[in-house]
């Protein structure tokens, strides 16, 4: 009897299974089925438009150059200017040629008279001549530059001194525009600055314990001397402007109050 019911139970036991892998086998034809089946192409996503960027928009503070009528002590100004307006907007000149054409509408005089030669020359060949703007700057220069801006630097080196009145910053501006062009080294440019500081300065200067070694030492001393001299200049027009009005007061005449 218990044999019969070992059997008993492990013949439930193989029903159990019989069913199922009867169930994992319909479960597999199923599949099989699903992908024997061709599949629907999947829809492609809509992709997001792209909105276009908006184009850089000029520089509305750029001023335009000044016209030039060939003074050659104004040709170097101009083609600075020249150079900042284009650097301000790039959108508006893109080409070589339309920069020379901008640059040809600005000169007077005996340089309007070169640029109608060469708008000249422009309508027989089709191109400009030179037809790059770097080529045709050295072509300005060298027909209306300095012929030896080293010379001129040095004489405007050697005319140059700061007024008592003048603020350091302003003077030294003038001074460095020459620094480069003169071809002087950093001890030549340190002797000559100290020639060209103003006496309220020098004073200062020759208190001092230790000068600074370097020329940027130097101008660094003498730009802290400088503005204290001019705090100092401001308190003291403060204190006479508020000692006037102190003065003022105790002149006038006292209120009918007070003499009552």
């Amino acid at each position: 009897q218990q044999m019969l019911l070992e059997m008993q139970t492990r013949l439930a036991a193989v029903d159990l299974d019989r069913d199922a892998l009867q169930r994992r086998n319909v479960l597999l034809m199923q599949q099989v089925q699903q992908l024997q089946q061709p599949q629907p192409q999947p829809q492609p996503q809509p992709q997001p438009q792209q909105v276009p960027a908006a184009p850089a928009q000029p520089d509305s503070r750029a001023v335009a150059p000044d016209t030039f009528d060939g003074t050659r002590s104004k040709a170097s100004s101009f083609r600075t200017q020249l150079t900042l307006y284009f650097m301000q907007r790039p959108l508006e000149f893109v080409s070589d040629e339309r920069r020379i054409t901008f640059a040809l509408g600005l000169l007077r005089g005996t340089a309007g008279k070169w640029a109608e030669q060469m708008v000249r020359r422009r309508e027989r060949t089709g191109a400009f001549e030179p037809a790059t703007f770097t080529d045709w700057l050295l072509v300005f220069d060298a027909r209306f530059g300095d012929s030896n801006p080293q010379m001129t630097s040095v004489t405007k080196m050697e005319a140059l001194a700061m007024q008592s009145s003048q603020h350091f910053d302003e003077f030294l501006v003038e001074f460095e525009m020459l620094e480069h062009d003169t071809g002087f080294n950093d001890r030549t440019l340190y002797l000559e600055l100290l020639k060209k500081l103003p006496p309220r300065i020098t004073k200062g200067l020759q208190t001092a314990t230790n000068l600074p070694a370097t020329l940027d030492g130097l101008k660094e001393i003498v730009r802290q001397m400088d503005n204290t001299y001019w705090l100092l200049q401001q308190v003291a027009s403060h204190s006479q402007a508020a000692s006037r009005a102190t003065q003022a007061q105790r002149a006038q005449p006292a209120s009918l109050g007070t003499q009552a």
